[in-house]
């Protein structure tokens, strides 16, 4: 699989992504960003990486733009292609602090804190070499709560896959009835990383 993706963002997690960077020595950038990216596939190698500046946070929102490769990324057979999107996987995970919530827990007796608020929105565009149908996707249940939301989609039209994932986590503090819907997103992102996707050819 060969591609690229841009992280672009604000605030709290604006401030963790340019940590990254900021706390380490510049010979070492390239490195962290491959290691991210080999958490997913020890296999996977950045072919070209554009940073800007991150002490420049000042200047707007950092934006990081990766391409990459990986060879046999995806399980292929004669009758059908399964693999995990690459941004489905949880790349950079670090910095989406809720994805860290025990979800094992069924309720919570006493309101709950996250780092910050977070809008995270993940779109990934996929062109396979032959037109395919989806015969399995990771299921997940919308969420709509008064600030907590999720909506995690897959979609094919002839050879190309997309892959959406919209999370709307509103507060910093919540309370405790607000457990259920905040689990239900992480566990709905968690889904669509464990699980792959299996596309029959046509």
């Amino acid at each position: 699989m060969r591609g690229g993706f841009t992280i672009s963002a604000e605030g709290q997690t604006d401030a963790a992504i340019r940590r990254m960077f900021t706390s380490s020595y510049k010979a070492q950038w390239k490195m962290m960003v491959e290691r991210e990216l080999l958490k997913i596939n020890p296999l996977a190698k950045i072919t070209k990486l554009e940073l800007g500046d991150p002490y420049l946070y000042m200047t707007g929102p950092i934006s990081l733009q990766i391409q990459y490769e990986i060879p046999a990324y995806a399980i292929v057979t004669d009758k059908e292609i399964i693999f995990t999107p690459l941004l489905a996987s949880q790349i950079f995970k670090n910095s989406m602090g809720h994805l860290s919530a025990n979800t094992g827990l069924q309720q919570r007796k006493y309101p709950f804190r996250d780092r910050s608020s977070r809008h995270v929105e993940l779109n990934e565009t996929i062109k396979l070499p032959f037109d395919g149908k989806i015969i399995y996707a990771p299921e997940t249940k919308s969420v709509k709560d008064s600030t907590i939301t999720y909506k995690g989609t897959y979609s094919l039209k002839g050879k190309t896959l997309v892959m959406k994932q919209d999370i709307s986590l509103g507060k910093r503090v919540y309370e405790a009835a607000e457990w259920p819907a905040y689990s239900a997103v992480v566990k709905n992102q968690n889904r669509m990383a464990k699980e792959a996707i299996i596309i029959k050819i046509k």
